[in-house]
């Protein structure tokens, strides 16, 4: 069976020999072109105009990263001075300047409308581009997820593209998604149940699944192939390689495919038509009001410990997830309020330790993985990084009930198994220790049993209360026994023969 996990290039040969014997061959153009056809994009006129005077971009565009110069250090890390971003307008021109440099040149197939690669400024999502590392070959040096595809077990990809060592799985939309909020999340649930599917031991030798966001960017079809032997000149390079293996897709076929019938009606839901903003602040004007007076997203409390315990979890990090993991540090500690430098630090120090697991890694992947420190990703929760690193975090067993039925439920036995409490949790009560001690001194101050006891006076005074009834002060016992003896005296006549107020005598009296 061909094994691509050596990165040897004559194995590289072999499976494209392999995949010209079935499929297409795509030009990098006509790759491209296929998802960002003449008049999607703005014009380079356009887009300049559009930039206007204040120096930000307004345009829609393709947004594609270089990184030139990589270069091993002593110690093992990547540095890359060369990175930049550059924007491709319609037409394409300039996008496949990469085939004749060396360096990593990604995108992402989504059109963006700004400056800023971030998913907030996401113009439109043109497909979705699965990762499969580490890919299960047949005797002829084909995929196996294409059989499975063939065999209807898998949606079959639209492209598939060689990138070295692995595969770029590419299904295009027949109809590109505007990136609204909720077509975002709809279409990462897409996604991430289409890894699953995707992702088995019968198409990768890899074990663990890599899931990716939506915006993943991904090697330029035509550009540097990722492939671990040395390839001597630029002429004899090998590139990142498409074939066209399936057609366009709709969503709705894509959602269709998912094998689990509950994770196919949950993706489903998720691409239903929503409320419009204006029915939904009408509806639920209280909700309304929380979204538009503060905006941002609920904050998820976490402990500092809860940084630190992810940072020992590094060990953890397989090869194919390690920057995954730098951006789950910087989500934690974005989390637990930990300082951004001291974040950053920290990746530095384990950037040996990741290294060691395969390719180095250098200061270009903390600066990326850093940009996850932002308030977005405030409600970034556990499942979604334990599927994001592919590390297992445990979660609370609640068993399916909300936490205010849990809690209700936990108590309900709590009190069925112990109803005096004598097993709950928390430090012992201090109230029968001072009860015993008030009974034996009964003309005590609250003062001198709190010095006695070593406790503080709040907590004497806490349960002295409850000694009231049962150890009447000192003024009343003065002011009954007065009272026994003179029970026509007024509260005036007590009050002078005891030394005590009127207030108090008549308090007194009334008993």
């Amino acid at each position: 069976m061909v094994d691509l996990r050596d990165g040897a290039v004559q194995r590289y040969d072999a499976t494209c020999e392999a995949m010209d014997g079935g499929w297409q061959r795509v030009d990098p153009f006509d790759f491209y072109a296929s998802m960002f056809p003449q008049g999607t994009l703005d014009s380079e006129a356009a887009w300049a105009s559009r930039s206007g005077q204040d120096g930000r971009v307004h345009g829609r565009a393709i947004m594609l990263r270089l990184n030139a110069g990589v270069e091993a250090t002593s110690v093992r890390v990547r540095t890359d001075p060369g990175v930049r971003r550059a924007f491709v307008c319609d037409g394409l021109d300039g996008l496949l300047a990469s085939s004749v440099e060396a360096g990593v040149f990604v995108m992402a197939p989504i059109s963006y409308w700004g400056a800023s690669r971030e998913l907030r400024f996401a113009h439109s999502l043109r497909a979705l581009a699965i990762d499969l590392d580490e890919p299960v070959l047949d005797t002829q040096g084909r995929p196996a997820l294409l059989a499975m595809a063939q065999q209807g077990r898998i949606p079959v990809p639209t492209f598939t593209v060689l990138s070295g060592t692995g595969l770029h799985l590419y299904y295009v939309f027949d109809e590109p998604l505007d990136m609204r909020p909720a077509t975002r999340r709809a279409a990462q649930a897409l996604k991430h149940a289409l890894v699953e599917q995707t992702w088995t031991p019968e198409t990768s030798h890899r074990p663990a699944a890599q899931f990716e966001g939506i915006d993943q960017a991904f090697r330029v079809v035509g550009s540097h192939a990722n492939l671990d032997d040395a390839q001597g000149d630029p002429g004899e390079w090998r590139t990142v390689t498409a074939w066209r293996t399936g057609t366009t897709l709709g969503v709705q076929a894509l959602v269709d495919a998912i094998a689990d019938p509950k994770r196919r009606e949950d993706v489903a839901r998720l691409f239903k038509p929503r409320m419009p903003w204006h029915e939904a602040a009408a509806k639920y004007p209280d909700w309304a009001e929380r979204v538009s007076l503060h905006g941002e997203p609920k904050a998820w409390p976490a402990r500092r410990s809860l940084y630190e315990w992810w940072k020992r979890q590094a060990g953890k990090a397989s090869e194919g997830h390690r920057y995954h993991y730098l951006m789950a540090l910087a989500i934690y500690g974005i989390k637990c309020a930990v300082p951004r430098p001291q974040v950053r630090g920290d990746m530095i120090e384990l950037l040996p330790q990741l290294s060691a697991k395969g390719a180095p890694m250098g200061q270009v992947d903390v600066d990326d993985a850093l940009q996850a420190y932002d308030p977005r990703y405030l409600a970034y929760g556990r499942q979604a990084i334990q599927e994001l690193t592919g590390i297992r975090i445990e979660a609370r067993k609640r068993n399916g009930r909300s936490r205010a039925e849990h809690l209700a439920w936990a108590r309900s036995i709590q009190a069925a198994k112990d109803p005096e409490g004598t097993w709950r949790g928390g430090k012992p009560s201090k109230q029968k220790e001072v009860t015993a001690w008030v009974q034996a001194h009964p003309d005590a101050t609250q003062a001198q049993c709190a010095k006695a006891l070593g406790v503080s006076p709040s907590t004497v005074h806490k349960y002295w209360k409850h000694q009231d009834r049962d150890r009447p002060s000192p003024k009343a016992r003065l002011v009954r026994d007065y009272i026994r003896r003179h029970p026509e005296a007024t509260a005036a006549q007590v009050a002078q023969a005891t030394g005590v107020s009127r207030p108090t005598a008549y308090k007194y009296m009334k008993d």
